[in-house]
């Protein structure tokens, strides 16, 4: 993986993954492309969002949930070398509802599975 200094718009660390460009800024991401589109990722305060969280294995850190959430949707694009529709979808861009709804089960269940056998995924990608 690419990664480039953390100058700039309070990024903090900046990698790729495939053609996405991921930058984790404070509690949430900013995932951009070479076509100059981007997506940013907020963690929400919501009872719903929290209970996500502590299912999934991150307790009550809905910011650690959001910024893996973000890394895994370009991350299981890029291994299966298919657009990631939701993210597309956030793009402005043509996308599968059904595949999203995929997509999103798919991210989560990845998530819960690393959080159980230890995997960070930002430390994967980004090194």
């Amino acid at each position: 993986m690419r990664e480039n200094s953390s100058e700039g718009r309070g990024v903090r660390k900046r990698f790729w993954v495939g053609a996405a460009c991921v930058e984790l800024l404070g509690q949430g991401t900013r995932i951009s492309w070479p076509d100059g589109t981007a997506v940013v990722g907020q963690p929400h305060e919501t009872e719903s969002y929290k209970e996500t969280a502590r299912k999934h294995g991150y307790g009550d850190d809905v910011s650690l949930l959001c910024i893996e959430h973000e890394v895994m949707h370009v991350a299981l694009a890029h291994w299966l070398g298919f657009p990631s529709q939701v993210m597309d979808m956030q793009r402005g861009q043509q996308s599968s509802i059904h595949l999203q709804e995929l997509e999103e089960n798919a991210v989560l269940a990845i998530q819960a599975y690393m959080r159980a056998i230890g995997v960070d995924p930002v430390r994967l990608f980004s090194e």
